[in-house]
């Protein structure tokens, strides 16, 4: 998937393409929430464009406003929620002396889960790294930013329970947007206890 990202310049009264609208700095980290269908579809790359401003007049100028970093190297908030997701879910390592990535080889084992509540607008992802753990991303897939008003919307969160009826030794729960620490450890199942 190439060209993947938002621009943040507010006083530009374009839209790219027909499809591409503004969104204000606090809402790209859409940018890492869109990455999310490419791994669903096993889209061996991703491309955000782009990583930093290209142009000085970043408030104005669409084409300048797509970058993860300001001109001023600065990060923009989808700077750190990319990090963040990749910094969590990386597994492969990078071999520069062949210059090629090396992928763990492994065979995946299944979670059986159920998610129950308000999940109109729930969307997720089930990913496992070759140690065994599993890592279920969920997201709402609900407008953060009204075009029109030019507005942040704040989405109430949503209640969801998943209910797990693998055993799992220990679970936590990471919000990409704010880092890479748990928020929150949860119970924990032994194996003679499934849920």
């Amino acid at each position: 998937m190439t060209e993947s990202g938002y621009h943040t310049a507010l006083g530009a009264n374009l839209t790219l393409g027909g499809v591409q609208p503004r969104v204000s700095k606090r809402r790209t980290p859409n940018t890492s929430r869109a990455t999310l269908p490419s791994i669903s579809t096993r889209a061996s790359r991703t491309f955000v464009y782009e990583f930093l401003n290209e142009f000085p007049d970043e408030a104005t100028n669409a084409e300048a406003s797509f970058g993860l970093v300001r001109r001023d190297l600065t990060p923009k908030p989808a700077y750190s929620a990319l990090k963040n997701l990749i910094a969590l879910l990386r597994e492969a390592k990078w071999h520069g002396s062949v210059r090629r990535w090396e992928k763990p080889v492994f065979s995946p084992r299944a979670l059986e889960f159920s998610l129950s509540g308000d999940t109109r607008n729930l969307h997720h992802t089930l990913l496992q790294k070759a140690n065994g753990d599993f890592y279920l991303l969920l997201w709402q897939e609900v407008s953060s930013f009204d075009t029109k008003s030019q507005k942040d919307i704040a989405n109430a969160p949503v209640p969801v329970t998943l209910t797990l009826r693998t055993p799992v030794s220990s679970a936590a729960t990471y919000r990409i947007a704010q880092g890479t620490q748990p928020l929150q450890a949860l119970r924990t199942y032994s194996s003679s206890s499934p849920r």
